[in-house]
């Protein structure tokens, strides 16, 4: 008789651990609970970056107002950039052959890969009177002379945006090596 009961009090023990463990686990590891603790995570990251509350009862209204002007800054920039064209290693190896048929295309390649000097007369005000890759190269341009890393981040396609940034990169390096 003891032998057929203990086998039913483990099983009773087993089931019971089971209803109390599965709704734990579910919660954890679902998807909805995933994004709360990345949206928490999210917002956690927004206050440590700009050192503010994010309870918006303690806050007057125009300090709700720059908040959420740099919130839209902090999402815009973290969005994610594309490429006029995928300009590969291999297309500056081979000097942009495959686009010599395409006059804006090759242009395009060639100012990612380098190619074309970079303008040391240009002004902000040219920029803004520019449009599409024209004022990416614009603003690349302008960032390089004037060594300015957040002009950079006004670029619009991705490859611009990376060479703006490699470029003056290397050009502090050099700058360094020198002294």
């Amino acid at each position: 008789m003891k032998s057929k009961i203990l086998p039913l009090i483990i099983l009773a023990i087993f089931v019971g651990a089971m209803f109390w463990i599965v709704p734990i686990l579910k919660n954890r590891y679902s998807k909805d609970s995933q994004e709360k603790v990345e949206e928490k995570t999210n917002e956690e990251k927004i206050q440590e970056e700009f050192n503010v509350d994010l309870d918006e009862n303690d806050q007057d209204p125009e300090a709700e107002k720059d908040l959420e002007e740099e919130k839209k800054s902090l999402v815009e920039e973290k969005t994610i950039k594309e490429s006029y064209l995928e300009v590969t290693k291999a297309d500056c190896d081979n000097q942009c052959e495959k686009y010599k048929n395409k006059t804006a295309d090759l242009k395009y390649c060639q100012e990612v890969c380098g190619f074309n000097l970079q303008r040391s007369d240009v002004k902000e005000e040219e920029c803004e009177d520019e449009e599409g890759l024209e004022q990416d190269y614009c603003l690349r341009d302008l960032a390089i002379l004037q060594k300015d890393f957040k002009i950079c981040d006004k670029i619009e396609d991705k490859k611009i945006l990376e060479n703006c940034k490699n470029r003056i990169t290397e050009d502090i390096v050099d700058e360094q090596k020198i002294q």
